[in-house]
């Protein structure tokens, strides 16, 4: 639950401070972008901090604590912008072909799963990648894991 809490809140930092951006940008766009610089910012900051006092379950939560608090400060800030986009993206889904979005959105969920499960795998509570290179050499998980 904290591990879904610190992945929801992180997309939410990042969607929402990218109304900082001067430029208009569409909904969707901003959840793409936002989602990929709130986890981005999410790890270096939560790396950072445990590299000051260590990793633990405590560190996460006061990470997903921050995000959290973080996510809804923006979203008080920028309350008005979200929702003319959202109103505008339900305006637009009409004509939206969800089919479409809905089979690429399938297609690399199952990619990413075939390589993270092969991948990243813990056992006895122990986080455990693949091979010594997994995170050097990627083409390796074609050849070797799928």
């Amino acid at each position: 639950m904290l591990g879904l809490l610190l992945l929801l809140g992180a997309m939410t930092f990042g969607s929402t401070a990218t109304y900082f951006l001067s430029t208009r940008i569409i909904f969707e766009q901003r959840i793409a972008f936002g989602s990929v610089f709130g986890l981005a910012l999410m790890s270096v900051t939560l790396f950072l901090l445990s590299l000051l006092v260590g990793f633990s379950m405590l560190t996460v939560f006061f990470m997903t604590l921050i995000l959290l608090c973080g996510s809804a400060f923006l979203l008080a800030r920028f309350g008005k912008e979200l929702r003319r986009d959202w109103r505008d993206l339900k305006k637009r889904s009409k004509t939206l072909p969800w089919r479409a979005v809905a089979a690429v959105f399938l297609l690399f969920m199952t990619l990413l799963m075939a390589i993270f499960s092969r991948s990243i795998y813990q056992q006895d509570g122990t986080i455990y990648a693949g091979f010594s290179n997994v995170w050097g050499d990627w083409n390796q998980i074609g050849r070797a894991h799928v």
